[in-house]
């Protein structure tokens, strides 16, 4: 009976040491004590090639949304849970508890809990449900008003991280030389200089 007892107390005492060794190692990329940069050395020897390639991969939203307020579960276990994808396009949340949502999913679904990047449009205005348009950058430029220029990209910031999302494809900083381009109203013109002020002041 005593030899009984003391193999049960050995279970218990391996069994919570395990335990608290398992806790305690807690991978190095999850620390944000440690340096970046050994994080990112250590999530990175982690990842498979697969995963390194879907990380550089931007998801269309339909791929995963019935519609606003309904995610489909095989296609984010597919996408998120398996492929380990790295960002969600043409999503545009009604509200941040949408992106929330498929976040919390992520981390907690994927492999390595790699949070997604929300990447929507916003050139001229955070282009989500009642966000604010403004005038296209070829006009914008014809008004050289760089402090004007700043205000909008601080509106379009705001919007968009209201929504959830972290990551806005705009400003386009091609010069216009040849106006049968498809996108010369998405410059600021031609000029290097003025395109240059322009362009950091709404960065």
């Amino acid at each position: 009976m005593r030899e009984r007892k003391k193999i049960i107390r050995s279970v218990f005492l391996c069994a919570f040491v395990s335990a608290f060794v398992a806790c305690s190692n807690k991978a190095d990329y999850k620390d944000s004590s440690l340096p970046v940069e050994t994080r990112v050395q250590d999530l990175l020897g982690r990842m498979t090639v697969e995963e390194k390639a879907a990380q550089l991969d931007m998801l269309s939203a339909k791929e995963i949304v019935i519609d606003e307020n309904t995610l489909s579960d095989e296609q984010l276990t597919h996408f998120v849970d398996s492929m380990c994808i790295g960002a969600v396009h043409d999503l545009y949340p009604a509200h941040a508890a949408v992106a929330n949502l498929i976040q919390k999913h992520a981390v907690e679904n994927s492999r390595l809990g790699i949070p997604l990047l929300f990447i929507e449009e916003g050139l001229h205005g955070y282009q989500g449900v009642k966000g604010t348009a403004f005038p296209i950058p070829i006009g914008n430029s014809s008004s050289w008003d760089t402090t004007m220029l700043y205000s909008i990209g601080r509106v379009i910031a705001t919007e968009a991280r209201a929504h959830g999302v972290h990551f806005i494809l705009g400003p386009n900083l091609d010069l216009a030389h040849e106006i049968r381009w498809g996108r010369v109203e998405e410059t600021f013109g031609e000029d290097p200089y003025l395109t240059s002020r322009l362009g950091v002041n709404l960065v």
